[in-house]
């Protein structure tokens, strides 16, 4: 009678390490896809531009450099010709530090 509830034991015990390695084994599969996912040089672009937009510092020196190109292509088309490019680029700048 005893190798019987030992058997039955050693049975279930067997069962359960199955549904343990069966369930560490979709985990791992899981984990290998992931893993490949991220790797892929697809998602390691949008990953890093994500990145990048979401700076702050980077944020601010973009918007320096639209406001810088910005006040060089209106005083040029504008026709100030000198005599107010200064101040308009000095107003812009003084703009985009209080902004950033």
């Amino acid at each position: 009678m005893k190798t019987t509830d030992q058997k039955q034991l050693l049975i279930q015990r067997i069962q359960t390490l199955e549904i343990q390695q069966t369930n560490e084994l979709n985990e791992l599969k899981q984990q290998v896809h992931l893993s490949f996912e991220s790797l892929s040089p697809m998602n390691y672009i949008k990953n890093t531009l994500h990145d990048i937009t979401s700076s702050p510092d980077i944020k601010s020196d973009l918007w320096k450099g639209v406001v810088g190109l910005t006040s060089g292509y209106l005083t040029s088309k504008v026709g100030l010709l000198g005599l107010a490019q200064k101040p308009v680029r000095s107003l812009l700048g003084w703009i985009s530090k209080k902004l950033f």
